[in-house]
């Protein structure tokens, strides 16, 4: 405890939770904002006061001291920077004291001015991201005597915004505790949303708090009468009396709860609850007998199921009695609990929200010049930041229909730059969890400085709105800020490859390039005269009726946004920027279908073609210009390459992926569209065009996603590690989401725990788990990753939601390869829990073909291990082969892979992935654990040019697509 002044209380640091404001606390602010606002609007509203009279009781006599103080209690953030500042601006601080006359506060007033910018982007010529304010103001209240109370108001505001605010929020309010007396004043809305997704961001005490104040009666609700609440309170009771809160009626007010609207179809319950068939019955009972929820009808002819606020109150208490338990070990959120893996809803639209276009239906509705609107100056209230501007998750800009370029966090781009190599576009099929009421108009960016690549996202629906939305997103200010872009390009153009003016607009076909264009700033100023010309069509397509003149705006439009998505790719490009480009399909079977949206998938198709030719060049010259322009016009004004036929190839300038659902379905077609030649111009030069498409990810970008997950979150990864996690989830955004949001970040850095990998497979969802493994034996090996403890047959298969017959049937094959376990206390992974970490326990240790180290089976170690060793051991030492006469049976797939084994040469990977099938053993997971593998086919190559006109055609690569995994 902390000594404290003459005739005050004491006060100790730490967090707690109240329903009101705190008395006499030294700051009171709205915790509606995201990080970076809530620490501006902290220091603004009192705790720079507070800073500055810490510094005053540091310890230690000189800048040196303090510098050492500081630094010793982990203010290190500006890669030690803010420790410097701080020292000087603590000895400026003692002079005045002495000296109040002669000394400046000059170095005082800097001090505040750089813990104001923190986060920021850069400063004092310094990087800095928002982990530098964890390294701040938290340890250096904490390396002071003086304990200030900051009170902190979490409602509704809060509670509406993307989880990974919150998250973030929670975490430095929870770490800012170990300096400050900070009470967090919290809503009822505010508290269910930590109950239910930020159990780990919080101390215990705060959730058994949260979990106590459940039990309280219902508050009234605004204008119910006091025999209304009374009603409504006894029906509360009945309900906690007669219902099983692991029952079904429970679990579907839980589920409604959940929902952003509280209101679900039965379809999506049962989906939500995983069910085989509706939940008619207990609907009922909650209907009928209990009064809790309420049926519609709705225009569509759909039920849906709503909450009542009795039903509310029940689903709250219920939560908060299951919760109880939970928060009573601190362990609890991360060891066999489940974790959320999507962020909150946003808030509902109102109905001024202008709706985007083809979200369903397959038609194109106009664009609202809200849709598009670039985040230019006048848009943003005077003196708010970009950062500031970027979060577009505030509810007026739901109502309004504003839309901002958003911020990606990591678990979405990095499996986006892991999935696509440089010049080629991939098909990869991921499962979206998309919100129903977001806005797909919405542009996300990012920019990796590591590998200095700039990630571009968009939801596609049309081409128009699809090229709207992507070169929204790269022209935003935010994005330009933080890669220096202005800066790379330089005085004079110097930044880029090519400089001159004239090749750059005749030959690359970068327009918004006039003469007086000196440096990048000035490429900045075009850009944005870009994007507003982009806005201007907008606002006429939305003011126009004529529906011819809708026509042709729409398509104007679209070629004037995609030509500015190819002007930036091309001067990024040029200027040694990787960029990526990655459009999310939700339901593609059903919007964009062969047969029954035929239109829709034909419009993608062109788009996708489009694109790549507008992004791609050979040398200096664009290849869309020079293959596929008809505009005489703008042919007139390009120059023609002097191509030599069969040499020159232009390739896209860019990485370019799909991901959602099915869309690796799009392969044939798409390549096929690539290939077409009917509308290469008649005096096109001898220049081919080539794209890369790769279908599908493999474990090897899988391994590389979770070890720079890992690596973000303070952890180093293993080779045992990274397989497991490479083997197990097959969906690198699933994959990435469930490391972000099941580990902790760590300081210092440390090697991963395979308990903590055990963590990651809990954060899961179930159905994302195994994919080549049967429904029954995913569902247990789901449950088994989440709990804390060995479980029996009954219990696991009752969490499951399986038969016990169901988990006899489907994991021989899982127990013969070592990887689920029966113990005496019960079922377990071949994984160590929470509280075997450090212990030598040989049931927890991984299976031998998961390790780096060399096995007892004749094993070489992971770098000379080969699926079909796997393959080997389980047929004859762990006694799964039936037949003893298919060893030597070539046309049988064991005797083919024996046959294969005796010859010394690897054997044929599909044969080995049916027999481990054919076993009960997951293909995907064994080969995570195996170095060496026949090399993987390379992407189909897609070519179009004049050579091309006759016969389309599509080449695949013969390079190896086959690095190893490793830790």
């Amino acid at each position: 405890m902390r000594a404290p002044e003459p005739g005050s209380a004491v006060v100790d640091p730490g967090v707690s939770v109240r329903r009101s404001g705190s008395p006499g606390a030294d700051v009171d602010v709205d915790g509606d904002a995201s990080l970076l606002e809530l620490h501006r609007r902290l220091l603004d509203d009192g705790l720079g006061d507070v800073v500055v009279d810490a510094l005053r009781r540091l310890d230690g006599e000189g800048t040196g001291d303090y510098r050492a103080v500081l630094r010793s209690h982990g203010v290190t953030a500006l890669n030690d920077h803010l420790a410097d500042v701080l020292a000087t601006a603590t000895q400026a601080l003692r002079d005045l004291d002495l000296d109040p006359d002669g000394a400046d506060d000059a170095d005082v007033v800097d001090a505040l001015d750089v813990l104001a910018q923190l986060g920021d982007g850069t400063v004092d010529g310094l990087p800095s991201d928002l982990d530098d304010l964890d390294d701040a103001l938290p340890p250096l209240l904490a390396a002071s005597s003086t304990t200030p109370t900051v009170s902190v108001r979490l409602g509704l505001g809060w509670a509406s915004r993307r989880r990974e605010q919150r998250e973030r929020v929670l975490r430095w309010l929870t770490r800012l505790g170990l300096g400050a007396r900070v009470d967090l004043v919290v809503g009822d809305g505010a508290g269910r949303r930590i109950l239910d997704d930020h159990r780990p961001d919080v101390p215990a005490h705060v959730l058994s708090q949260l979990c106590n104040r459940g039990r309280a009666t219902p508050a009234p609700l605004a204008g119910e009468t006091d025999d209304a609440a009374e009603s409504r309170a006894e029906r509360v009771a009945d309900a906690l009396d007669r219902l099983d809160p692991d029952g079904r009626p429970a679990g579907v007010l839980d589920a409604l709860a959940d929902a952003p609207t509280q209101t679900q179809t039965y379809a999506a319950l049962a989906r939500e609850l995983v069910l085989d068939a509706a939940p008619y019955e207990a609907v009922s009972t909650l209907d009928k007998d209990l009064g809790l929820v309420e049926r519609t009808q709705r225009s569509d002819g759909a039920t849906v199921v709503s909450l009542r606020p009795a039903g509310l109150s029940v689903a709250t208490r219920l939560g908060a009695s299951v919760a109880v338990s939970g928060a009573v070990a601190a362990g609890a959120a991360t060891d066999g609990g489940r974790a959320s893996t999507t962020g909150s809803d946003p808030p509902q639209k109102s109905p001024s929200m202008p709706y985007y276009p083809g979200e369903h239906g397959g038609g194109e509705a106009p664009l609202s010049p809200a849709a598009t609107a670039p985040e230019t100056a006048t848009d943003r209230p005077e003196g708010e930041s970009d950062a500031a501007t970027a979060d577009g998750d505030r509810v007026d800009g739901w109502q309004t229909g504003l839309v901002t370029p958003e911020w990606a966090p990591r678990s979405r781009w990095l499996p986006a730059i892991e999935s696509v190599d440089a010049e080629e576009l991939a098909l990869v099929s991921a499962d979206l969890d998309l919100a129903d009421d977001r806005d797909g108009r919405t542009p996300v960016v990012s920019y990796a400085r590591d590998r200095d690549t700039l990630y571009a996202g968009a939801e596609y629906h049309n081409p128009a709105q699809a090229a709207v939305t992507l070169a929204h997103g790269l022209t935003s200010e935010r994005l330009w800020s933080r890669a220096d872009l202005a800066d790379r390009i330089g005085d004079d153009l110097g930044g880029l490859e090519i400089s001159e003016r004239d090749v750059l607009r005749s030959a690359t076909r970068i327009g918004w390039l006039p003469d007086d264009v000196r440096d990048g700033d000035d490429v900045r100023d075009q850009l944005r005269g870009a994007r507003e010309d982009v806005l201007d069509l907008c606002r006429e397509l939305s003011a126009a009726d004529d529906p011819e003149d809708k026509i042709a705006l729409r398509g104007e439009l679209a070629s004037t946004a995609i030509g500015l998505v190819g002007v930036v790719v091309h001067l990024l490009d040029l200027a040694g920027v990787r960029v990526v480009l990655d459009y999310r399909i939700d339901e593609l079977a059903r919007h964009f279908s062969p047969s029954g949206n035929d239109d829709r998938r034909d419009d993608l198709l062109d788009h996708l073609r489009k694109l790549s030719a507008i992004c791609s060049r050979s040398g200096a010259f664009g290849a869309f210009a020079q293959l596929l322009e008809h505009r005489d016009y703008v042919r007139e004004d390009a120059w023609t390459m002097d191509a030599t036929p069969g040499v020159d190839a232009a390739k896209p300038a860019c990485s370019m992926l799909v991901h959602g659902g099915n869309v690796e379905s799009l392969s044939d077609d798409l390549v096929e569209r690539l290939s077409d030649p009917v509308d290469v111009h008649p005096d096109a030069p001898d220049l081919r065009l080539d794209v890369d498409v790769r279908v599908g990810t493999d474990r090897h970008r899988l391994a590389s996603t979770a070890r720079r997950m890992l690596r973000s979150r303070g952890l180093r990864p293993t080779a045992t590690a990274t397989a497991v996690l490479a083997g197990m989830v097959a969906d690198p955004w699933v994959l990435a989401d469930s490391i972000h949001w099941g580990l902790a970040r760590e300081t210092p850095t440390r090697d991963v725990h395979l308990d903590e990998v055990r963590a990651v497979l809990a954060t899961a969802d179930s159905t994302r788990l195994l994919p080549d493994a049967s429904p029954a034996a995913r569902a247990g090996v789901a449950e088994l990753a989440r709990a804390s403890e060995p479980l029996s047959q009954a219990e696991l298969c009752r969490r499951a939601g399986i038969s016990t017959q169901s988990w006899r049937n489907h994991r021989d094959g899982l127990v013969a390869a070592d990887w689920v376990r029966e113990t005496p206390r019960g079922w377990r992974l071949a994984l160590p829990f929470r509280s075997e970490r450090g212990d030598d326990v040989d049931v927890a240790d991984p299976p031998w073909w998961l390790k780096t180290e060399a096995g007892d089976w004749g094993d070489y170690g992971r770098d000379g291990r080969r699926a079909a060793d796997v393959v080997d051991w389980l047929l004859l030492d762990r006694d799964l082969l039936d037949d003893v006469d298919r060893l030597n049976d070539t046309d049988d797939p064991i005797g083919a892979i024996y046959d294969a084994l005796r010859d010394g040469e690897l054997a044929d990977r599909e044969l080995v992935d049916d027999v481990l099938r054919e076993l009960g053993v997951p293909p995907g997971l064994v080969r995570a654990g195996c170095g060496v593998a026949p090399p993987l086919p390379g992407p189909a190559t897609a070519s179009v040019g004049p050579s091309t006109r006759q016969t389309s055609f599509a080449e695949v690569s013969d390079t190896p697509q086959n690095p190893p995994i490793d830790g």
